[in-house]
């Protein structure tokens, strides 16, 4: 494996086969989520597969998203890191794209750093329910 950053946050990558092994929150720092997104998994399958952090688990397919039956990411219930293959960190940003589109305002854009997303928030809150002094 050999680490790569992306969007400020380093991940290791497969040398062989092109994938991508993100530690616990990583995947979850670059999407622009809150943290754990074992919530949002579907059905788990056994994929054979060791984890890449040596924890001695076995990982397991799960999809990523209902929206997307064909996404399928590979999941350590024991570490919380998640393996990529070649190409799936490309699906996830582009379905949280669509997500975002569907069912939100760019609020939590992966470009967006934490405070200013936050402040972002504030402001839309008291768009819609007034109060407290408006923060640049």
């Amino acid at each position: 494996m050999i680490q790569q950053e992306i969007d400020g946050v380093v991940l290791d990558q497969c040398t062989q086969c092109g994938g991508l092994w993100a530690e616990k929150n990583e995947l979850a720092r670059l999407t622009g989520s809150d943290g754990n997104l074992r919530s949002t998994y579907g059905e788990r399958e056994d994929s054979k597969l060791p984890c890449p952090s040596g924890c001695a688990s076995t990982l397991l397919e799960t999809r990523y998203s209902n929206l997307d039956d064909t996404l399928m990411l590979d999941l350590c219930d024991e570490c919380g890191g998640v393996f990529l293959d070649e190409g799936e960190l490309e699906q996830v940003f582009k379905l949280n794209d669509r997500i975002r589109e569907l069912f939100g305002d760019g609020t939590f854009s992966r470009s967006t750093p934490g405070t200013k997303r936050m402040l972002k928030l504030r402001r839309l809150f008291r768009r819609f329910w007034g109060g407290g002094s408006k923060e640049q």
